[in-house]
């Protein structure tokens, strides 16, 4: 086989057997790496400036897809170089097609080197940046804006609940108004339209902000605070606290008791003893005017007025629903 032969047919193997992934490296290498230059900019410049730390977090998490972009087209150099030293392993194949071996290798070597240089870059600033988002979130500042939410929830919550407890109040009286005129569609209307809550272990013991507050205690060094933030603190801790807690037990107590008041609501069934007795029928006929009365109200006339032919009387069924409804027998 002459050299022109066998550098053809080694470079056939190298293409199909290296260029594929050598050119994803490359690719790779060259959307990447100026990707993760800006990204790793934009983290420095915000660690210098002390950033937000949720902003900051943003900015690490950008720069942490983009290192991973990095090592990806790492990943597929060092491939790309397997590849090469498998598909060129004999001597023969080498010497035919070395300066082409060569250069792929070199620029192989380079763009891994170069994406490994890159890759240590950007996981520095990753470092710096948790460091700052950890030491972010705990100054003076960040704990402030931390503490004034906490006491914003608070009156939030207070407004809502007051909203809410008005609500189960007039949901309550309308199901009332419904079972007292035996009104079934306006009964599932209320109890439809009601507010309801899932109860709070923490808020039925009074507790609910105090251990919210607690919690921020300890996650915070007060003593490193200015005494004009911890004058606020503690000032909240001997006002505010105690007061949401107790009128969230307060509230959500009454609650409970409006969505009981509901349940035990219900709209009893016509007394089919009376009604029978009424309609001038005998008491074997108890069950199915019983059950007549159970329909839906425009079936209820055409079966009474069967029960009541089937128990000799002629009446029509309408008249004797209306006989019911005179003596208070049906809504």
């Amino acid at each position: 086989m002459s050299d022109p032969e066998m550098k053809k047919r080694v470079h056939a193997i190298i293409q199909t057997k290296v260029q594929k992934t050598a050119d994803r490296a490359f690719a790779g290498a060259l959307k990447a790496v100026p990707e993760l230059a800006k990204s790793i900019k934009k983290v420095e410049s915000a660690i210098q400036e002390s950033t937000d730390p949720d902003l900051l977090a943003t900015y690490r998490r950008d720069l942490v897809i983009h290192v991973r972009a990095v090592t990806e087209a790492r990943v597929a150099a060092l491939e790309a170089l397997t590849a090469l030293k498998e598909a060129t392993a004999d001597d023969a194949d080498f010497e035919a097609d070395a300066e082409e071996i060569e250069a792929l290798q070199k620029k192989l070597t380079t763009t891994r080197d170069l994406l490994g240089d890159q890759i240590v870059k950007g996981k520095h600033f990753e470092d710096r940046a948790a460091e700052a988002i950890e030491k972010g979130g705990k100054d003076e500042a960040a704990a402030h804006r931390e503490w004034d939410s906490i006491i914003a929830q608070y009156e939030s919550a207070i407004a809502v609940v007051a909203e809410w407890l008005k609500n189960m109040r007039a949901s309550v009286k309308d199901g009332e108004a419904a079972v007292k005129a035996r009104d079934v569609a306006a009964l599932a209307k209320a109890r439809a339209g009601m507010t309801r809550f899932a109860p709070n272990e923490e808020v039925a013991q009074g507790k609910r902000l105090l251990n919210k507050t607690n919690d921020f205690k300890k996650k915070h060094d007060l003593g490193k605070f200015t005494s004009e933030f911890t004058d606020e603190i503690e000032k909240d801790s001997a006002t505010v606290i105690g007061d949401y807690d107790k009128k969230s037990k307060a509230s959500q107590d009454e609650g409970s008791k409006l969505m009981d008041a509901m349940d035990k609501l219900k709209i009893e069934p016509p007394d089919a003893v009376k009604a029978t007795a009424k309609l001038g029928l005998k008491a074997n006929f108890i069950s199915r005017v019983g059950d007549a009365l159970a329909l839906d109200e425009a079936k209820i006339p055409k079966a009474l007025e069967e029960v009541a032919k089937a128990g000799g009387i002629n009446a029509k069924g309408k008249d004797l629903l209306d006989k019911l409804r005179k003596e208070k027998l049906y809504p």
